[in-house]
């Protein structure tokens, strides 16, 4: 397994040091860190966990909130 070095911290994975870059470069003010502080994201936590059924074999995967958002990203934006 590759460990990203960022700031000082081990990050385990690509999306773990993406999610960290891109976090120290989006302002305070970006629509998106709006959108996040605005909605409660409790109840998708349940749906998310509900829905794997992962069968605990293999290296543990990206967490699956993080996932979701790139997701919503991709479509808000048009990526998808």
């Amino acid at each position: 397994m590759v460990i990203f070095v960022f700031s000082g911290d081990h990050i385990e994975d690509f999306i773990d040091a993406f999610s960290c870059e891109c976090a120290r470069r989006i302002v305070d003010w970006n629509v998106l860190r709006k959108v996040d502080a605005l909605l409660d994201w409790s109840w998708v936590f349940p749906l998310l966990k509900s829905g794997l059924n992962r069968s605990g074999l293999g290296p543990p995967g990206s967490d699956e909130i993080v996932l979701f958002k790139c997701l919503l990203i991709g479509q808000w934006q048009g990526f998808y």
